[in-house]
């Protein structure tokens, strides 16, 4: 009888110490682990498939794919520098006309380009960041 006792004890805490090691986590995760687990708790949360907040989606993406949208925001960025710089020559040459008019709606349209433009570059410097912590390719990404 005492034997059994022992070891129904034996065996009661053998599974309590089983337990408590299959709930912990293990003790050196991966950086891609720890990655994903950050993209997770803070983006995927908004960037994904079924928001598409922004055109991201991080529930589904890799890292060619976030280097694809990279390229495209960086090119997109940089013909909306372009266009601001054509449009900056225009607005030197009203200003030495009398047409208020004009000049109030080059400005207008300058205004509304800087604001595109500063949120691809935002856009692009996002695109980076994600892009170091997945350890994907960064050539040709430099702004």
């Amino acid at each position: 009888m005492l034997r059994t006792i022992v070891a129904l004890l034996a065996i009661g805490l053998a599974s309590v110490g089983w337990l408590q090691a299959a709930r912990q986590e293990p003790s050196n995760p991966s950086p891609a682990s720890q990655q994903r687990a950050l993209l997770n708790r803070y983006c995927v949360t908004c960037h994904n498939e079924r928001l598409k907040t922004a055109g991201l989606l991080l529930d589904k993406m890799d890292v060619e794919q976030l280097r694809a949208a990279a390229l495209k925001c960086k090119a997109d960025a940089e013909a909306k520098t372009a266009e601001t710089e054509k449009l900056a020559q225009e607005l030197i040459k009203a200003l030495s006309t009398d047409n208020a008019d004009k000049r109030k709606e080059l400005n207008a349209q300058m205004e509304k380009l800087r604001k595109s433009e500063d949120a691809l570059y935002a856009q692009l410097k996002a695109y980076i960041e994600k892009l170091k912590e997945k350890g994907g390719d960064m050539s040709g990404l430099e702004p």
